[in-house]
């Protein structure tokens, strides 16, 4: 691919990329644009003599940066589903360590318990499963959750030296009432037991100007957890491999802080080369992207799902599942991160050591 062997001779574009991307939304002159156009070219031929690379793949990856780079986003994101709206009413959060997945063959308004209506819709039906959520809390209760979060993050949440890189801090469901609340309110509508988050502390992240989180997956495949186990007796992650993971959004994103899948309907893992892609999110175009609405949120499943016996309700990591947090170029961002893990009994819910030395995991 181009993008690996042409690195060194990109850098300078790269460079000049980021200064546009902090420009979004900011007008730029004819003079600007042509000779950006022309730096472009200048990078593309060279890059397009390369063996394997073609003028056309390289071209139109740099057109798209180019583009995104003046527009200040993708220029089109994946649509949302055209599915039929469906009411449902669930009870309380069941006891049963059963794994449950929403099926993508509507979207619904979900009635809780307390009388919530949570609007959960389609925003993805496979690869990565996804659904936006609406009403999970209300305005007020968001305003406390952002309050709560703020002060675990403590008063001086970015700085020149650091506001590239996010700020994490986790919630006990003991640090306010608020956060029992989400907890509660997030088991009763993925229809999990509540007991399976005390594996797992909700965490919020903030991101001031310029912040944003590269591509990553939340969950592992299966066997590293084994693998974990043997070599150091402990699971990579809190309370096992993460079933799905929902982010709520504390506050509005003036410009960028989006929440994008690059690998929307990939079947199969990518390469590496595009795993570890920098590119800007506006040179991304046509894959599912969830703005940063404060009082909304998004759910999506890390795994593909399985019948077969053992499997435990889940099968190879879904890689539509990848996903990053785009720049923010005005405003601030702050999120709470709700990560499920998946729902199975005590005994299999932590690293232990049976007598051949095999490991038992969630």
């Amino acid at each position: 691919m181009c993008e690996e062997v042409g690195q060194q001779r990109k850098s300078s574009l790269q460079s000049t990329k980021r200064k546009l991307a902090k420009r979004a939304g900011q007008s730029m002159s004819f003079l600007e644009m042509s000779a950006y156009a022309a730096g472009c070219c200048l990078v593309a031929i060279p890059l397009a003599l390369i063996p394997g690379t073609s003028l056309l793949t390289c071209a139109s990856g740099i057109f798209r940066a180019m583009v995104g780079a003046i527009h200040g986003r993708p220029l089109w994101t994946a649509a949302m589903p055209d599915v039929p709206w469906e009411a449902v009413d669930v009870g309380p959060a069941p006891y049963e360590m059963v794994p449950f997945v929403w099926t993508p063959n509507s979207s619904r308004v979900v009635r809780l318990p307390g009388g919530q209506g949570v609007k959960l819709q389609l925003a993805s039906a496979s690869q990565p499963l996804a659904y936006t959520i609406e009403g999970l809390l209300n305005a007020e209760e968001t305003a406390q959750l952002r309050k709560v979060a703020l002060a675990q993050l403590g008063s001086k949440v970015s700085s020149a030296s650091n506001s590239v890189h996010p700020k994490i801090a986790v919630l006990p469901n003991s640090s306010a009432n608020i956060v029992a609340t989400m907890n509660r309110r997030t088991a009763e509508l993925l229809r999990l037991p509540e007991k399976v988050f005390a594996r797992a502390n909700l965490t919020t992240t903030w991101y001031g100007a310029g912040g944003q989180y590269l591509g990553h997956h939340d969950a592992m495949e299966r066997d590293l957890y084994g693998e974990a186990c043997r070599k150091t007796g402990k699971l990579p992650t809190p309370g096992g491999p993460r079933f799905a993971t929902v982010v709520w959004y504390l506050t509005d994103v003036e410009e960028g802080g989006e929440t994008m899948f690059p690998f929307q309907g990939v079947s199969q893992k990518p390469p590496k080369s595009q795993l570890d892609r920098s590119d800007p999110c506006s040179a991304i175009w046509g894959k599912l992207t969830i703005p940063a609405k404060a009082g909304t949120g998004i759910l999506w499943y890390n795994y593909l799902p399985s019948d077969e016996p053992g499997s435990d309700g889940i099968a190879a990591l879904d890689w539509g599942a990848f996903h990053r947090g785009c720049s923010v170029h005005r405003g601030n961002k702050l999120i709470a991160t709700r990560w499920v893990p998946l729902p199975l009994p005590a005994h299999k819910a932590r690293c232990q050591q049976d007598s051949q030395a095999t490991p038992v995991y969630t």
